[in-house]
């Protein structure tokens, strides 16, 4: 694939995680600059999806404790 193709696709899957699909993967071939670029939107999709997750527990567990203390 040609760089300037790899780099079309980079671009695509950021604007899929900017809009808001963090499960959205950038695909990875070869072992050149672009590749290692795309390896690095995906850790840091990873790394954003993880921190949402954690966020989303964190969240739900205040949720729960402050029902819980306006029950007593």
């Amino acid at each position: 694939m040609s760089k300037r193709k790899d780099i079309a696709r980079i671009i695509a899957g950021l604007d899929e995680l900017a809009d808001g699909n963090l499960a959205h993967r950038v695909s990875v071939s070869g072992s050149g600059q672009t590749a290692e670029l795309a390896r690095a939107v995906n850790r840091l999709a990873e790394s954003v999806q993880d921190a949402r997750a954690e966020a989303l527990r964190r969240d739900e567990a205040h949720k729960q404790l402050i029902s819980y203390l306006s029950h007593d």
